[in-house]
């Protein structure tokens, strides 16, 4: 993309890509990275506003053994666990398979929560 990072980044830079974006997108980040001398990783994040202000964020890291341990040294300022979860793409495997499971998880706990009401039982007791 003009005017994107892969036009400004320097020989040797070392790219972490906290979004969460598609796996095949960050395959081919990667792909394309290596192509211009530099690393491409995609390490989406989990710990929420509370995580990013104490420096205590999870970050799921996709890339090679190398460059996984390389990364903790860009990540370890916002972050406290670092996870290398496969090759480019993994991270965001990761990443989305966590959100469907918070995503159920919650949709499961707010029935159980409103059938229990409905059913007579205190919600704080619950």
């Amino acid at each position: 993309m003009e005017g994107g990072i892969f036009e400004s980044a320097k020989q040797g830079a070392m790219i972490c890509d906290t979004s969460t974006i598609s796996p095949q997108g960050a395959q081919q980040f990667h792909v394309d990275a290596k192509k211009l001398g530099f690393t491409y990783l995609d390490t989406p994040m989990s710990g929420g506003i509370t995580g990013a202000r104490n420096g205590t964020l999870t970050f799921m890291v996709g890339g090679s053994e190398e460059e996984f341990e390389a990364s903790k040294g860009v990540l370890s300022g916002m972050g406290a666990n670092f996870f290398h979860c496969g090759g480019p793409g993994t991270g965001e495997i990761a990443k989305l398979t966590n959100n469907l499971i918070l995503g159920i998880s919650m949709v499961a706990s707010s029935e159980g929560m409103a059938i229990g009401e409905k059913l007579g039982i205190d919600p704080a007791v619950l």
